[in-house]
């Protein structure tokens, strides 16, 4: 599935196959991470708190790291460049579900800027030599003008033919693949500013919990009640409205009689 969602944005790693630069090469190429889930927000030296965004948000790199791998597959060793960006929750291209809890939690006041809070995200540099067979982080983007301002300024002229003909490859290599099947039948959830807390922890709960279950496998893919219930009186729910939560979240996903007990 492309996650732009949009024809503004190109993703990074096809940065080398236009330009013959890496991410870690670039001087003053403004990065967008694409997120659509939970961050940890961070604003200076006060709490963090989590908050659901959807989106791309600029993003500075602020570290590289050179790893290394052995490759079972292939044979030999390789190396990757692990990319440490800070990202700042800028709403340009974006949507976050900012509570007026969540704005107490970091210290922001009504005035200040969303801007100011930020989360960091790695991603791996795509490897050149390997042709992208181990892998490609497809969360990292660039917008198309800010890569075609850059590149004529850096001396590729040709930079918007080389994008078309990449485009007109990556469209016919996408004929030759079967179509997703349940690309079409995900929900876009974009939760707007008013958002009531509960139903964001709730949602967050879900996420947190229940990701891996499987009715099939029900003892030991279903969260404890208890587990549930004490994560969220946590974050401050009374026992009694947790204990409420906590059914909602549940319900029809156990069988009768609850959550079995391991033997």
């Amino acid at each position: 599935m492309d996650k732009t969602n949009s024809d503004a944005f190109i993703h990074a790693y096809n940065l080398f196959r236009l330009a013959s630069l890496t991410i870690k090469d670039t001087d003053n190429l403004q990065f967008y991470v694409y997120i659509k889930g939970w961050i940890t927000a961070l604003r200076y030296d006060l709490p963090w708190t989590d908050i659901y965004c959807e989106g791309h948000f600029p993003a500075n790199l602020t570290q590289t790291r050179t790893l290394q791998y052995q490759s079972i597959q292939f044979g030999g060793n390789y190396e990757r460049t692990e990319c440490v960006f800070e990202c700042s929750l800028d709403t340009e291209h974006g949507t976050i579900g900012l509570t007026d809890f969540k704005r107490k939690e970091i210290g922001l006041d009504p005035e200040e800027p969303i801007s100011d809070v930020v989360f960091t995200h790695s991603v791996m540099d795509p490897d050149i030599g390997t042709n992208g067979i181990f892998g490609d982080d497809d969360c990292l983007f660039i917008l198309k003008s800010d890569l075609f301002s850059y590149c004529e300024k850096h001396g590729v002229f040709d930079i918007q033919d080389r994008y078309h003909s990449l485009l007109s490859e990556l469209k016919n290599k996408s004929k030759l693949k079967q179509p997703d099947q349940h690309s079409a039948q995900e929900k876009q959830t974009v939760f707007h500013p008013h958002t009531s807390q509960a139903l964001l922890d709730l949602v967050q709960a879900n996420d947190k919990f229940w990701k891996n279950f499987d009715p099939e496998e029900l003892q030991d893919s279903a969260p404890t009640k208890e587990i549930v219930v004490d994560w969220l009186s946590a974050k401050g729910y009374s026992r009694s409205l947790s204990e409420k939560m906590d059914t909602i979240l549940r319900d029809g996903r156990n069988k009768p009689g609850g959550r079995p007990e391991k033997s």
